[in-house]
């Protein structure tokens, strides 16, 4: 296991923050540059709906937001026509969440610049130290999973 101090502990919580600050503010700006507003959240639902229909709480969940949060992310994309909600036909409480064919087109354009952003941010990076990284990062993410309760 390896010691951290309390300036090392806290100079990494800053660059996690910054980077995914910094990752969505280039990423924003792509978007912009094609003619597409729109916030994190509303990115993140359209992200995860190019794998196919959704449920309204599962999007949630993968944009840590609450529900109600939820509700009102996917009304405004609804008005913009880029997604459409319809009740499962097993339980109609349920509701599936899916892109239109705007939403699609919108969709194939996000990913292009999602790809130019990564770019961006991996630009002089060798292979082998973003492999490491990525590696990295699944630890940690892995390790916080898994672990007890503070102690």
């Amino acid at each position: 296991m390896t010691s951290l101090d309390a300036s090392s502990s806290s100079n990494l919580g800053r660059l996690l923050r910054q980077t995914r600050e910094e990752l969505w503010r280039r990423m924003s700006a792509e978007l912009a540059a094609v003619g597409i507003e729109m916030n994190f959240s509303q990115y993140i639902v359209m992200k995860n709906l190019r794998n196919g229909p959704a449920m309204s709480s599962s999007l949630a969940d993968c944009a840590a937001i609450n529900a109600g949060a939820m509700t009102r992310v996917i009304d405004s994309l609804i008005e913009q026509g880029l997604v459409t909600r319809t009740p499962s036909e097993q339980d109609r409480r349920v509701m599936h969440v899916d892109l239109t064919a705007q939403g699609r087109k919108i969709a194939k354009q996000m990913e292009v610049c999602g790809l130019r952003t990564l770019e961006c941010a991996f630009a002089d990076i060798s292979d082998r130290r973003l492999s490491e990284l990525f590696h990295t990062l699944e630890t940690i993410v892995g390790n916080l999973q898994s672990s007890n309760e503070p102690q």
